[in-house]
């Protein structure tokens, strides 16, 4: 089912909220949401969620945090009883807004992060995988944001090629205007017809295991 497109003003003010709940737990802005800081300086309007990374180690503070908050979560149901992920909602003005955290594990001894969920959440299938390169990421630094501290990783605009491709500055729709495969551990975006139909092609040659 398609999430609800959510006005830039409640994302910005979960994102705020949230950096304030979270300043004793190592996290970051990710995917969506570091994409619109980095830019249009702003959250992208109309996104339908904030994606914040976490450190796995870190997962039952999170939890302890949010309880003590007006965010709500169904610990119960899937994917929220897995240890990848977690959809936190909070009503604002009568609309239902969403923080979702992904889980990351920092391998001892690896130059990456690995991030079960990623896009596509295939968590047992290790080539759906992103392996985030940790030089990318470390130290995690802060910039200002209507007057508060919001973490992000060491170098955001190559997250964001990593994440979106070397034409991530340009604003496109997903699953209209590029689409997202994960090829050799790490997102590989395809746009226009032509984008369209080699990752319809790539995606079902995928599905067979021979990448």
């Amino acid at each position: 089912m398609a999430k609800q497109k959510i006005p830039r003003h409640l994302n910005r003010d979960n994102l705020i909220k949230i950096s304030n709940i979270l300043t004793d737990v190592e996290h970051f802005i990710f995917f969506g949401g570091l994409l619109g800081l980095v830019r249009d300086g702003d959250m992208i309007e109309g996104d339908d969620d904030i994606d914040i990374y976490v450190n796995s180690k870190d997962r039952e503070k999170i939890l302890t945090h949010l309880k003590s908050s007006d965010f709500n979560m169904d610990l119960e149901s899937w994917p929220n009883n897995t240890p990848y992920f977690l959809q936190a909602t909070r009503y604002v003005e009568g609309i239902k807004t969403l923080v979702e955290f992904y889980f990351y594990e920092d391998e001892v001894n690896s130059q990456f992060v690995r991030d079960r969920w990623n896009f596509l959440g295939s968590v047992k299938k290790e080539n759906t995988h992103i392996l985030v390169p940790k030089h990318f990421l470390f130290p995690i630094k802060t910039i200002t944001y209507f007057d508060t501290d919001i973490s992000v990783p060491a170098n955001p605009e190559k997250i964001c090629e990593f994440l979106y491709g070397r034409e991530w500055r340009a604003p496109l729709t997903k699953a209209k205007g590029y689409y997202t495969l994960i090829v050799n551990n790490k997102p590989r975006i395809f746009t226009g017809f032509r984008g369209k139909v080699l990752y319809k092609v790539l995606k079902n040659i995928k599905k067979t295991g021979l990448f």
